[in-house]
């Protein structure tokens, strides 16, 4: 079955008359279990609104009757995808240098300073002219790698090397020019956002799809479909294209909360508008859970 087939449309799904439950109290109900009952509804109306907000906001999940369609086979992890050589230290201190450089051209920005990361701790970078010093800790070891260079851009002094295999894959792994490093970004950018508007389709076993339609003042400007696939290590392979042409558009993989991008060319400024999207989603969310809460301390304390 195609993803098409397999994807509701906005206007579709037979739960769209479906009836919201209704809160039903017993007198006998202590006043916890009253509250309880009460929270229970809140949060059935909430699942619902929050499928409302993905039609309105034009992400459409896939049918959520996963019988009614066969159980794919976990697929194995693609040649595309495969991890990067590990290099030696003085490649990786070359590759740290050269990402610095560019992440720093992207967004106009010195190279000298801190870059927090998720990966790999606190990198430290102090360029001047040629020379350079890069650092990397985290809290918890320290400092687990240094390197310098005098002069020479590509004599690099090692100081420091306790860097662990994942550590060593994620270095040699990182982007070397600003288009590359804009592509990561934005295939980043746009899997978070799906996550947020369409969490759900993330967590399916059998993987999940997602229908996006970009607008620009209230007109359709461009569609998107994303399927995303479960992998034999337990990540999800996204895959997005075009549905008009086919093209593909977009390739990553998710892992233990971790996104690798091997292909992006979706439009800065349509990533924008989705990650604005997912950005009031997360606000709406947020306000509904903190109203939540002081309508039950209100409750709590008559």
């Amino acid at each position: 079955m195609g993803l098409n087939d397999r994807i509701s449309s906005l206007e579709g799904g037979d739960g769209q008359n479906e009836r919201p439950q209704r809160l039903q109290l017993d007198r006998e109900m202590s006043f916890d279990e009253q509250l309880d009952a009460v929270d229970a509804l809140l949060d059935n109306l909430e699942s619902r609104l929050d499928a409302l907000e993905e039609r309105a906001f034009g992400v459409a999940g896939e049918e959520t009757q996963a019988a009614q369609r066969p159980q794919p086979e976990p697929e194995p992890a693609r040649a595309e995808v495969s991890t990067p050589p590990t290099l030696g230290s003085s490649e990786l201190a070359k590759q740290l240098a050269q990402y610095v450089e560019s992440r720093a051209e992207v967004y106009g920005i010195p190279t000298s300073g801190k870059i927090p990361t998720r990966t790999l701790g606190e990198v430290t970078a102090d360029f001047e002219g040629d020379d350079a010093a890069l650092s990397i800790r985290d809290d918890d070891y320290g400092t687990k790698f240094e390197a310098v260079r005098i002069g020479d851009r590509d004599s690099w002094e090692i100081l420091t090397d306790e860097l662990n295999d994942t550590e060593r894959t994620t270095l040699a792994d990182l982007p070397q020019e600003p288009e590359e490093y804009v592509e990561r970004a934005n295939g980043k950018a746009v899997v978070r956002s799906l996550g947020v508007l369409a969490g759900h389709e993330f967590r399916k076993e059998d993987g999940g799809g997602v229908r996006w339609t970009d607008r620009i003042d209230g007109k359709t400007s461009d569609t998107f479909e994303f399927e995303i696939s479960p992998r034999a290590d337990g990540g999800r392979t996204v895959t997005g294209t075009r549905p008009g042409s086919g093209e593909t558009v977009l390739q990553a993989t998710v892992r233990d909360g971790k996104t690798r991008v091997t292909q992006s060319d979706i439009p800065t400024p349509v990533v924008d508008r989705l990650d604005e999207q997912a950005k009031g989603a997360l606000k709406r969310r947020k306000e509904r859970q903190h109203s939540r809460t002081q309508n039950r301390q209100s409750e709590s304390e008559r």
